[in-house]
């Protein structure tokens, strides 16, 4: 069976992640490289984070979590994503 390399990068906020991501794949990608995955991006309104967005590498993306959201993931002041359930506490 044949392994394929898995990388998680973290990190603190606007340390420059996804920059380095977008840089591997290029990278990668020049080499014809295939590659698979998603990053996540800050959704930004009026100048602050109101949630975070799930892109994957080939195209679609989504709202990963946001500050209206009633239920799931959440976005809350420190920044941190939380789920309202006895399970998932901060």
């Amino acid at each position: 069976m044949l392994l394929c390399p898995r990388l998680l990068l973290t990190g603190v906020p606007a340390v420059g992640k996804t920059t380095v991501v977008q840089g591997v794949l290029a990278r990668m990608r020049s080499a014809a490289v295939s590659v698979v995955g998603f990053v996540t991006r800050e959704l930004l309104e009026g100048g602050g984070r109101v949630g975070f967005v799930i892109e994957s590498l080939d195209g679609p993306r989504a709202v990963l979590a946001h500050v209206d959201y009633l239920t799931g993931p959440q976005v809350v002041d420190t920044g941190w994503m939380w789920r309202r359930s006895s399970r998932w506490r901060c």
